[in-house]
């Protein structure tokens, strides 16, 4: 408990501006980390495609969570085969939209699920699902004045 009180007491609060430096440094890393953005950039801004992206993301969040879900069933039968074709459309649709930590772990998992590394495999196949949700929250918390935007033009 005084630990807890003196962690409390001791804390200076940032002003302001400080604060939100520091949570847009974090953001701007957070979005460096989980999206190729200069994938993102040349394919869909540079084109004049943004209408795509936006439109990719609901699809995104379904197909993701599905191919995920299929993927730990799959893992846990033993059925190898299944497990290689879920990974590679999940590869492909992340790919789509330049979802490249996702991509890394789906690589890294492919590599230990060959080597038949099944504790390893489990602990990153946990990581996926993360990732997946992760993508998820970035995309739709990002993106979403996109879609405003383009639901608003479409009406």
């Amino acid at each position: 408990m005084v630990g807890l009180i003196t962690a409390q007491s001791t804390h200076v609060e940032q002003p302001h501006s400080e604060k939100s430096e520091n949570v847009s440094r974090v953001e701007d890393q957070e979005r460096c980390d989980l999206l190729d953005w200069e994938y993102v950039q040349n394919t869909f801004v540079e084109s004049d495609l943004m209408h795509i992206f936006y439109d990719s993301i609901p699809e995104f969040t379904h197909q993701s969570r599905v191919l995920v879900t299929g993927l730990r069933v799959a893992f846990h039968k033993g059925d190898d085969l299944a497990v290689r074709r879920l990974v590679h459309a999940l590869k492909g649709l992340s790919g789509l939209l330049g979802a490249k930590r996702l991509q890394r772990k789906l690589l890294d998992f492919e590599q230990l699920e060959t080597a038949h590394e099944r504790c390893q495999a489990e602990q990153l196949l946990c990581e996926i699902e993360l990732t997946v949700e992760q993508t998820i929250t970035f995309l739709t918390n990002h993106f979403r004045q996109g879609w405003k935007l383009r639901g608003e033009s479409e009406k």
